[in-house]
């Protein structure tokens, strides 16, 4: 969580949701892009981790009741959870998180309807980021994109122990989930086609819909949403900025060694592009002030 250091009292509330795999470490993997985004505004981000899986709706609900929870207990430690003290909620999600807010809105209705007045929230806005809405088969080629761009993104040192300790990761991680996800004919719910269907009925309710794309991302599916969106009736802004799948995502395992000497082996090492991260921040803050 990332609350306002220069008043203890927020004006808003940022529920962050990365991407696949990323996703289970939003706090490690978009450190320094959430942390450039709450030092500069005055809201309470809260970034739910949750485990990769094919039920996408349930993994929605289940990321939406756990900021739900986090929220409630920010605004009653602040005395905001009175009725006239009611808060807008941004919705900022990364390739697969975007995909699990915009399925999350198909619930909104039935979850308002058996909450309380602590669970409220004010008007609702979403800041998806490369939203991608693949298959599971395409999945596992994203996740092996991930993979080498990562490696391929890596700065600093580390020495031939680190190097050869993320080869060795990827190296089994990639051909044994593709042959596992072949094997087991999986297959997403929502998948791609019920998803964009949903949105383009009307399910998707959304105050502000700002859609970030990046120069070189081939694995950015934001013009189908923007479709999807205008059938149902939501209107959008599209920014695009220079960068590419992974330019939120910016590890710095060095501050991690420093903190962990069981990573000491990692120490030196950053991956990500900084002044990427910083055009995405500049892109969200103006997002959360108009």
């Amino acid at each position: 969580m990332y609350e306002p250091k220069s008043s203890s009292i927020t004006w808003g509330f940022v529920h962050f949701l990365g991407g696949a795999a990323l996703g289970q470490y939003p706090q490690v993997c978009y450190d320094a892009f959430l942390s450039a985004v709450s030092e500069r505004t005055g809201v309470t981000i809260i970034a739910t981790p949750y485990e990769l899986g094919t039920k996408h709706g349930e993994m929605a609900k289940k990321t939406r009741r756990a900021f739900e929870r986090a929220k409630r207990v920010v605004q009653e430690r602040n005395g905001l959870d009175a009725g006239e003290n009611v808060l807008p909620v941004f919705y900022v999600g990364h390739s697969l998180g975007a995909k699990l807010h915009a399925v999350a809105s198909f619930y909104d209705e039935e979850s308002n309807d058996n909450s309380d007045s602590n669970s409220r929230s004010g008007s609702k806005q979403h800041f998806l980021v490369a939203f991608n809405n693949a298959s599971a088969t395409d999945s596992v080629k994203i996740l092996e994109k991930f993979a080498k761009e990562l490696l391929s993104k890596r700065e600093g040192g580390g020495g031939e122990a680190a190097s050869s300790q993320f080869d060795a990761i990827f190296d089994r991680l990639v051909p044994f989930a593709e042959v596992a996800a072949k094997a087991a004919g999986l297959e997403f719910s929502p998948n791609a086609v019920e998803t964009l269907d949903g949105v383009a009925n009307g399910k998707f309710k959304s105050d502000k819909v700002t859609l970030l794309s990046f120069t070189n991302d081939e694995l950015d599916q934001c013009s189908s949403l923007r479709e999807a969106l205008a059938d149902g009736g939501v209107r959008t802004n599209s920014v695009e900025i220079p960068g590419d799948h992974l330019s939120p995502v910016y590890l710095d395992l060095d501050k991690y060694a420093k903190m962990n000497p069981v990573m000491n082996r990692l120490s030196g090492v950053r991956i990500g592009d900084r002044e990427a991260v910083e055009r995405i921040a500049n892109e969200m803050v103006k997002f959360l002030k108009s």
